[in-house]
């Protein structure tokens, strides 16, 4: 059946490339079909490398690229149950401007539209030790789920990934349940890429968060529209900075200090502080953009009673492999989510020695997870 679909992802391969397909939906509606909750659908397309644009100077009306919509002809693509594009077949996919014009200008102004997130709040939470605090870094495979607990009621998301729904159910909603959450105070979505959004729709119908705190970046993809228009009035941008206290612990979110188009790279980052520990939760930024970051934002990393907690960057690859912001951090525990013989040859074997160095790695993949890091 021929469609109208978004490009929301690529997995480059050392033979062959996976490109992942949204389909479409109009901006009026964050569903499927309209008044339901469909979920948004998805198809895999195997395409040659030079069908994929990797850089703007290479960009073409025939290449797939982030955020370009086209009209595919799906039943003349499959051979052998497998929807194979090449370079002789592009003729069958044909570029759909005026639906990416749609969901860019839907997706600016639901940005445009939302509220700047506040510089500082203060929360109490009632019938709760002041002092508790634990990150829990779930185990979702390839891709960043992570839960900042204060106390027993107040918690933080920090991304939703989950591939499959019975994944996010198992994997992502279970052990928030068992964690004691049903309400999130806030879902903080460090970037647009699906591997941090795949089930931020999902988490915002079953956790109801006060707030959606996303980086003011777009993400020129389908699933990024849904996720805004499913967070309605709660979305709040971040520009600079906005913090967080319970008791004496408090978080600190902060937008790089980037200016790339690279979403990686123009990022949420989260800083957690008590007495007893610091963290730092770094999504998928690269090294020197961390290194900036927190000097500007003067984040300190001193040896306390805990230690330091590193959520590492980009799933341990290589784009972390820094000494001097690894002696910087100082971490004594580390953690990294990947999925088991991914194809990105996640972790990079000399940053995982790096870091293992100077902290206690746990390399979550889907047989494993870490103990929570206690902040408090």
């Amino acid at each position: 059946m021929d469609s109208t679909w978004s490009v929301d992802a690529i997995h480059r391969g050392q033979a062959e490339d996976i490109v992942r397909l949204v389909k479409y939906h109009p901006p009026y509606t964050a569903n499927e079909e309209p008044y339901t909750n469909k979920t948004v659908g998805m198809r895999y397309l195997h395409a040659e490398h030079d069908a994929i644009a990797r850089s703007p100077s290479e960009a073409s009306d025939r290449l797939l690229d982030f955020g370009r919509s086209f009209h595919v002809k799906w039943k003349e693509l499959a051979k052998d149950g497998i929807f194979r594009l090449t370079v002789k077949n592009l003729g069958l996919v044909k570029r759909d401007e005026e639906t990416e014009r749609a969901l860019l200008a839907d997706i600016r102004e639901r940005l445009d539209g939302a509220e700047e997130a506040e510089d500082s709040r203060e929360i109490s939470p009632a019938g709760s030790p002041v002092g508790s605090a634990e990150i829990h870094v779930l185990k979702v495979g390839q891709g960043d789920t992570i839960l900042v607990k204060l106390g027993n009621c107040i918690f933080w998301l920090i991304d939703a990934y989950s591939w499959r729904v019975s994944a996010y159910q198992q994997q992502v909603a279970a052990a928030l349940r068992k964690l004691g959450c049903n309400k999130l105070q806030g879902l903080v979505l460090s970037h647009f890429h699906l591997d941090h959004v795949r089930r931020a729709a999902e988490v915002i119908r079953d956790f109801d968060p006060d707030e959606v705190l996303v980086p003011n970046h777009d993400h020129r993809t389908a699933s990024t529209r849904n996720v805004l228009a499913e967070a309605g009035a709660r979305l709040r941008r971040l520009n600079g900075t906005a913090q967080v206290s319970v008791g004496d612990t408090t978080i600190e979110f902060a937008a790089t200090v980037s200016t790339s188009a690279d979403p990686n790279e123009r990022a949420i980052l989260c800083y957690c502080e008590s007495p007893k520990a610091t963290a730092l939760l770094a999504a998928d930024v690269p090294a020197p953009i961390l290194i900036q970051s927190i000097q500007k934002f003067g984040w300190k990393f001193p040896r306390k009673e805990y230690g330091t907690f590193y959520k590492v960057t980009h799933h341990c690859s290589a784009t972390g492999k820094d000494r001097s912001l690894l002696e910087t951090i100082s971490p004594t525990e580390a953690a990294t989510s990947c999925g088991l013989a991914n194809r990105y040859s996640h972790p990079d074997q000399s940053t995982r020695d790096l870091v293992e160095k100077l902290a206690k790695l746990h390399t979550i993949t889907s047989t494993d997870t870490p103990p929570p890091f206690q902040l408090g």
